[in-house]
């Protein structure tokens, strides 16, 4: 029950990388907050650990951040395709 719950947590940590670069550890640290207290778990805790310590510091913002880039996507075929059918 309680993973069906985490799910727009999930889905708003997903999205990260759409934000300006200067947002997203800031909003990572208030999605962490924004999660419920009966929902706040070992996982839960580890998960936003990874968050923080790998993407955010060690990948860093400036590599995760695709806001306002073109292709938002390391695979450039895929953005072709998109692009394609954004025209179709």
């Amino acid at each position: 029950m309680a993973t069906v719950s985490l799910l727009p947590f999930l889905k708003k940590a997903m999205v990260l990388p759409f934000l300006p670069r200067a947002k997203i550890s800031q909003a990572v640290d208030a999605l962490q907050d924004s999660v419920p207290v009966y929902l706040d778990n070992e996982g839960v805790e580890s998960f936003f650990d990874y968050l923080k310590r790998y993407w955010v510091q060690k990948v860093g913002v400036s590599a995760l951040n695709v806001c306002g880039r073109g292709m938002r996507t390391n695979n450039g075929v895929e953005s072709f395709h998109a692009m394609i059918l954004q025209k179709l």
